[in-house]
């Protein structure tokens, strides 16, 4: 709570500074605006605070699952998103939250990309749907953390772009398995 309070403070007095030496008019428009920022700066410390520990929640749940560790290897790190985006909204006094996120993953063995999908209520968020791709091969993680089988997984072999002639890189090869 004192946290917020001091990052509110900061914010309302940083635009305060900025606007000194503006019009009244300004001043003014900036005096309103204020709460709005301090708010808006709260939500993006929250988000921040919500990501890593989605993070670190995706890493716990790569490491334990048993085809994720045979293609990546020991010692996963997950990396920080490079694309992500969430949505809030509130209905009857419960706030709803929707992220998702896309992250390198390594091991000892080879590196691959995540799309995460998770959703929550009220600042419990929980992964929803993860999913690891690991060239080329996509394998959705799953995140009650049962590692009872392999699991569905798709596979794209060959390769797209402007091939002149033809050969065997002309044809996309694609399998869908849902081994349970």
């Amino acid at each position: 709570a004192d946290q917020k309070k001091k990052r509110s403070d900061d914010v309302k007095s940083g635009i305060s500074a900025l606007l000194k030496d503006a019009p009244l008019a300004v001043q003014m428009i900036g005096k309103l605006v204020a709460p709005l920022m301090s708010g808006l700066a709260e939500q993006m410390v929250e988000q921040a605070k919500s990501m890593n520990e989605l993070a670190d929640e995706a890493r716990i749940m790569l490491s334990f699952n048993s085809r994720a560790k045979s293609i990546l290897g020991d010692n996963i790190f997950v990396d920080a998103p490079f694309s992500q985006g969430s949505s809030s909204m509130m209905v009857d006094g419960r706030q709803t939250t929707q992220i998702q996120a896309s992250f390198g993953v390594s091991g000892s063995i080879q590196s691959g990309i995540c799309n995460m999908v998770a959703s929550g209520q009220d600042g419990e968020t929980k992964i929803d749907k993860l999913v690891l791709n690991v060239g080329g091969q996509v394998f959705e993680i799953d995140p009650s953390g049962k590692t009872t089988g392999p699991g569905p997984s798709f596979s794209v072999t060959g390769s797209v772009g402007n091939n002149s002639g033809s050969g065997k890189n002309d044809i996309i090869d694609a399998e869908f398995v849902d081994k349970k």
